[in-house]
């Protein structure tokens, strides 16, 4: 359990991609 001690940007960017591609395009 330590991943958000460290965000690592390869972490967000998944996450944010995640994010867009349930947004509809």
């Amino acid at each position: 359990a330590e991943g958000a001690s460290r965000t690592t940007p390869i972490k967000l960017i998944k996450s944010i991609a995640q994010s867009v591609d349930r947004l509809p395009q």
